[in-house]
Parts: structure tokens; sequence; C-alpha cells
């Protein structure tokens, strides 16, 4: 028996996510509407791929997109946050256009990471998780990027950044800041591969 489905219409006046999670939209979700109908056919049953398509669409995982996402799909919207939240890569909110990732594996952990990351959010003005308001920098703690003999280190963007203290940070900080007021890409540190993707979890 064919499964009843709410329309684009319906969905979007009627949409609903965990209270938790700061919630934002993307105000015109119908100019998007071919490619993500596109999307979601396409990928069909795999919840992940479609998650990581709307990320490359969008930058972020919009709540207007994951109710119409999980309408058209046939998914419990509680289903779609919850995959969503296991994996750290996905985002619910714009990041900003550098992303400040604090290494606090136990090297770096035992080397100050804590400190570090309290001096990047008074020098950003932001807490870790946020974004500065100038939508200039994403600040993010992770559990490790690999590179313990750097310690203690970050990555922004691509780039790790080892051996640091709060001066150091900031002038990293400062460095990519100038650059983009140059308009030219920073291009200091050495070059650092994504972590891989978790084998097992939810789909």
């Amino acid at each position: 028996m064919p499964v009843d489905r709410p329309t684009f219409e319906e969905t979007m006046r009627g949409r609903a996510g965990p209270p938790e999670i700061e919630r934002c939209d993307v105000t015109d979700l119908a100019t998007h509407r071919a490619a993500l109908e596109e999307l979601f056919a396409a990928r069909s049953g795999d919840l992940v791929s479609i998650l990581q398509g709307l990320q490359r669409m969008f930058g972020f995982l919009p709540a207007n997109v994951l109710a119409l996402m999980a309408a058209r799909c046939g998914w419990p919207l509680a289903r779609v946050y919850g995959v969503a939240t296991f994996y750290s890569g996905f985002v619910f909110a714009p990041r900003g256009r550098h992303l400040v990732r604090i290494c606090h594996g136990t090297a770096c952990h035992v080397r100050g990471a804590q400190r570090l990351t309290e001096h990047l959010e008074e020098h950003l003005e932001v807490r870790s998780g946020g974004t500065t308001a100038d939508r200039a920098f994403s600040l993010e703690p992770v559990a490790c990027i690999g590179c313990c003999s750097l310690a203690p280190a970050m990555q922004v963007d691509e780039r790790v950044h080892g051996r640091l203290d709060a001066g150091r940070a900031a002038g990293v900080i400062e460095g990519i800041r100038a650059a983009d007021v140059a308009g030219q890409a920073d291009r200091v540190g050495v070059d650092a591969p994504e972590p891989p993707a978790p084998a097992g979890g939810p789909r």
C-alpha cells in the first residue's frame, strides 16, 4: 500500500527539531527544490549519504531541509537528528569562513590544550562550538587531529599549527585575518589530512 507523504508545501508549514540544537533555516528553500528532490531520489534509503549531500549543498544542515528530508524519505525526524548528531562532522548552523579545531588528545591535553582553548575563546570573543559575529572563525575542540608530536596543536582549515602557546595561537589567527583583508590565502603551517570518517555508526 503506498505511503501518503506530505507535499513540499505541507512539510514547510509544520516542521520541528530538537530544542537543544541550534536551529537555522534557509530562507530560499523553494529555489533548491529540484536539487533536493533529485538528491533524495538518487540516494533513497542512504540517510548518511543524503546528509553529506545536504551539507555540501548548504554548508550546514538547515532545520527546514531536515524536516523536508524526513517527510519525503519516510524517516522519523528524530532518527534523522539522531544520525546527524552522532557524527561530529555534521553541523546545524553556518560555520565561519575558517574552522579552528583545537586538539584535546592526550598529548595536547597534558601540554595545555584547555588553557589554549580558553585563550582563543577570549581572543575571538566566542565560546567553543560557536562562530564569531563576523562569521570569520568557528572554534571547535576535537578529540585528536593526529599530530601528537606537535602538541599542543590546532588545525585551521586544512593546515596544522603546532607547539603553540597563547601568543603563537593568537598570532596565527591574526595572520589569517590579515591575509583575508589582503585577499590572500594563509600559507603558514603544514598540510594535514582530514581525519577518517567513522567506520561504524547509525545509517
